[in-house]
């Protein structure tokens, strides 16, 4: 009996994990109103289309504004089979704009369908609508190593001679911390010649 409930948790556990991990790894987080990335650094990036976008329309001869870019969220089917959709909000009007890779035409944004005076869908279809690999504005590991030492570096020598000048009175040099062996390490490190 025990055994039989073992594998019912162990199921439901893996049933959960993978139900998790599929979702957590389809999510495309916006990074910007019109780019978005996937955990696996791939994603849409819309941005060699903008230049301060704005979205307008006309009827009977009147210009109308729909939104900007930063009105933007997009949002991404779960199964991740469809490109992401850009849903533009402003005041009681919605636009939808469903993305349409297409890598050999021109970049065409066209009215698929008026649900109501309220709500237009558009398909936007161009090169810049494919998934892409994308690169983040995020340090590398050498940048983040250097500030890691300078850290340390601060904190040693400047809490330190903190440290002795107000527990030993130290004054000069004999505030900076361990000053016998930095005042000796030139002496320490030898360098060795070899003559023929």
């Amino acid at each position: 009996m025990t055994m039989i409930k073992k594998k019912e948790i162990l199921f439901v556990f893996g049933l959960f994990l993978i139900l998790f991990c599929k979702q957590s790894s389809s999510e495309c987080k916006q990074l910007t109103p019109c780019s978005c990335i996937f955990s696996n650094r791939q994603g849409y990036s819309l941005m060699p289309l903008v230049d301060s976008m704005l979205l307008c329309a006309t009827k009977n001869n009147e210009f109308f504004f729909l939104g900007k870019a930063e009105d933007t969220e997009i949002s991404l089917e779960m199964d991740n089979s469809k490109p992401p959709v850009l849903t533009f909000h402003h005041n009681n009007i919605t636009i939808i704009i469903a993305l349409a890779c297409c890598s050999l035409c021109e970049t065409r944004l066209y009215v698929e369908a008026i649900k109501s005076e309220s709500e237009f869908h558009l398909v936007l279809s161009s090169l810049y609508a494919c998934k892409v690999m994308m690169r983040t504005n995020s340090l590398s590991v050498g940048s983040t190593l250097l500030i890691y030492f300078s850290v340390a570096f601060g904190v040693y020598f400047i809490g330190g001679a903190l440290t002795l000048k107000l527990l030993r009175g130290a004054t000069g040099w004999e505030m900076m911390p361990n000053h016998e062996f930095w005042r000796n390490l030139p002496s320490l490190v030898k360098v060795r010649t070899t003559t023929k």
